[in-house]
């Protein structure tokens, strides 16, 4: 069985990245692995890595998109109540969305206004403590919400929990994924085409 034909370096690059593997695990296939090379096996280990590296990075990014839609539905509530609500029931929480340290913050804070000597109101906002080792914010961090701000808040919390758990999952996945990288480029430390493809990777 012909499992390698000669080619360009781009053309050996497609073929094992598109090689059956399976076909070389029973012990019948020695012949046929006797084709492959330790160049071989560094080439379709370097795309493995740098394949689940882009996946890993997308799967982030559609998160933070999610947690995103979540925000707007919340602020698109706040602004109707702000247009058709009554004057004392106008909303006193706002969220925020980031990314700090390759990780999904869903945050909520409180409005304040202070009373200007020109007789107009200054805004500030207080953070609100979410606190460590949990993933929801706390029922009570809201107390001072208004009717419709609590029931809105607690139906976007329990989408952000849920968002706050799968990006934790995620960081120990990346972190899963650099193990493994490791333990790769010890076993591929002579071969170029494991280390020459990382830095290509990283530009």
């Amino acid at each position: 069985m012909e499992i390698l034909e000669k080619g360009s370096d781009l053309e050996q690059s497609r073929m094992i990245m598109n090689m059956d593997w399976s076909a070389l695990m029973s012990t019948e296939a020695s012949a046929a692995r006797q084709q492959i090379t330790g160049q071989h096996f560094a080439k379709a280990a370097r795309a493995f890595i740098d394949q689940l590296k882009r996946l890993a990075e997308e799967e982030l990014q559609r998160l933070v998109a999610e947690a995103q839609k979540a925000a707007d539905d919340f602020w698109a509530e706040n602004r109707y109540q702000r247009t058709h609500g009554r004057p004392e029931e106008q909303g006193r929480f706002g969220t925020q969305i980031r990314l700090k340290n390759n990780s999904l913050q869903a945050l909520w804070y409180r409005n304040h206004f202070i009373e200007r000597k020109d007789g107009g109101k200054q805004p500030y906002s207080t953070h609100i403590c979410k606190g460590i080792r949990t993933f929801h914010y706390p029922a009570r961090a809201f107390r001072l919400a208004t009717d419709w701000e609590k029931v809105l808040i607690q139906s976007i919390e329990e989408r952000y929990a849920l968002l706050r758990r799968r990006s934790a999952a995620l960081t120990r996945l990346r972190a899963a994924i650099a193990r493994y990288e490791g333990l790769l480029a010890e076993g591929f430390a002579k071969y170029s085409e494991f280390s020459q493809e990382k830095k290509h990777s990283e530009i």
